[in-house]
């Protein structure tokens, strides 16, 4: 494992465990790693070991893939940027004001809600 590496996969052991609303405490009773350590691995400490992350891993219910970005359970759903693109050029063929106002609020609303068109409202031009 690279120095690379270490990183994101401390801040996804993090992201797992307070999505899980797990102390390092209670995360280190149920892995028998101290506190200590735990917060090595979720900074820029040494890189766990195998043993480490399969006990991290079952302690936060997790397949241990996940913690490399690799969920199965994971699909997603943001827009690639050649859908954006698709997007942008439909947007800019609108002459109707009120319906350019429209497509920003639902755009504005799928943002608030999922967190998905925060980059496309960025690009969307100004109306007039």
């Amino acid at each position: 494992m690279t120095a690379h590496e270490i990183r994101p996969l401390g801040a996804a052991i993090r992201r797992k465990r307070y999505e899980a609303g797990v102390s390092l405490g209670v995360l280190s009773s149920e892995t028998g790693l101290t506190a200590e350590r735990l917060e090595e691995v979720e900074t820029t400490g040494p890189a766990p070991t195998v043993g480490e992350l399969d006990r991290i891993s079952r302690a936060l219910d997790v397949e241990p893939l996940a913690l490399f970005g690799e969920d199965p359970d994971y699909t997603d759903t943001r827009p690639s940027e050649r859908e954006m693109t698709r997007l942008l050029k439909a947007f800019r063929c609108i002459d109707d004001p009120e319906v350019r106002v429209n497509v920003i609020a639902l755009l504005e609303q799928i943002s608030e809600s999922h967190g998905l068109a925060e980059s496309l409202l960025a690009q969307v031009p100004p109306a007039g």
